[in-house]
């Protein structure tokens, strides 16, 4: 108990050295409460300036999974109005598969215009679906990519697959951020520097692999700070992002009521 207790103290204290940039913030007692209590999540903040997505459209259509009766839609965990940011060499790409029939996946990642990686072939399985990129294929610092997930509903008819992309910019890690992570080992705490700092991709990594209580509701959280933000932007690919997030945790609220009945 001694041990937990001097960990959260030494996150909040970290949380409040990062946060203190000359504005008025919640008192190191406040930090405390906030630390402790796992049900509080500080939100997910976009950052400041960031890149403008390209062109490229990133629609999977109008069917909501192969099947084209699911509640969801394929769906890339990621920012569509600008693009999303990590601080790592080595990303977490996330996505939702809303059928619950297994079909082949296949993701790509492509920068200035050349392929990075041989397109990688999985087997989908409904639900978040993650691939950390391999230290072999690490990408650049100061640059940004575009990743792609494809759900092969038949592969007879290539036209009738389901295809998803989103981008995103590889930046430095700042030292405040760096010094604040260096103190804190909870992959929810890490989550919640992270998100606040603006690094979307980083922030849903640490809790990506959902393994327990804790890092689903934070992952849901960052589903429903994302969905209302891009929800509330004017480009059509940005509410319609919103929308699929919307979906998906409308699925998983569903899901976890189901799964509380039947206990």
């Amino acid at each position: 108990m001694l041990n937990k207790m001097q960990r959260s103290f030494r996150y909040v204290r970290s949380l409040a050295q990062y946060f203190t940039t000359g504005v008025s913030l919640l008192s190191l007692g406040s930090l405390f409460s906030l630390s402790m209590a796992s049900a509080v999540w500080a939100g997910y903040t976009p950052p400041p300036n960031p890149s403008a997505p390209s062109d490229r459209g990133y629609t999977a259509g109008t069917r909501n999974g192969c099947a084209g009766n699911e509640q969801a839609a394929l769906t890339a965990i990621a920012p569509h109005s600008y693009m999303g940011r990590t601080t790592s060499t080595r990303p977490t790409l996330a996505w939702f598969v809303p059928d619950q029939t297994s079909y082949p996946l296949e993701l790509s990642l492509v920068g200035s215009g050349t392929q990075l990686t041989t397109p990688v072939m999985k087997e989908s399985k409904s639900g978040f679906g993650h691939w950390t990129i391999p230290e072999e294929q690490s990408l650049a610092k100061n640059q940004t990519y575009r990743w792609q997930v494809a759900l092969v509903c038949n592969p007879n008819r290539p036209s009738a697959s389901l295809v998803v992309e989103a981008e995103i910019e590889v930046v430095e890690m700042p030292p405040d951020l760096a010094s604040a992570l260096a103190t804190v080992s909870d992959p929810v705490m890490r989550s919640q520097l992270y998100a606040k700092a603006g690094f979307w991709y980083d922030a849903f990594a640490e809790v990506m692999p959902l393994q327990d209580a804790a890092a689903r509701d934070a992952a849901l959280a960052l589903l429903k700070d994302l969905s209302n933000q891009e929800l509330a932007q004017s480009s059509q690919p940005a509410r319609q992002q919103g929308q699929r997030l919307q979906q998906i945790l409308q699925t998983q609220s569903s899901k976890a009521t189901a799964n509380s009945q039947s206990k």
